[in-house]
This record gives structure tokens, C-alpha cells and sequence, in this order.
């Protein structure tokens, strides 16, 4: 699931999916890097859990 942030509030990352859908996540849980900022990407792997992050658009897996 790739989605891209859509603002920092205290100690939630809130992201936005390609459908528009919301999700605030823990920025402790996600160990989100202090250098995070709003227009990021943030790429969860459905099979794994893994959580990587990246200032341009990761290609989508198909």
C-alpha cells in the first residue's frame, strides 16, 4: 500500500491512499524518520508489514 502524507500532527503521520481514504498512524509504530514532511511517501508492504518512506513516488508493484 503506498499512501502520502498529508500533514504531521504531534505524534501522528495523517496519510492519504490513491482512493482519498484517511489513516493516521503512529509515527513511534511506523519508526518514521525525523526528517518526514508532508508530500512523502509512505510504503507499507501488505505481506510482510514492512514501512519504508520516500520523498518521490514509488512505482506500484504489479
Amino acid at each position: 500500500m503506498i499512501l502520502k502524507v498529508d500533514m504531521i500532527d504531534g505524534k501522528y503521520v495523517i496519510c492519504m491512499d490513491k482512493d482519498k481514504k484517511m489513516f493516521a498512524l503512529d509515527k513511534k509504530e511506523i519508526k518514521a524518520p525525523s526528517e518526514l514532511k508532508k508530500g512523502w511517501y509512505v510504503v507499507i508492504d501488505d505481506d510482510g508489514g514492512s514501512v519504508s518512506f520516500s520523498e518521490h513516488k514509488p512505482s506500484a508493484k504489479n
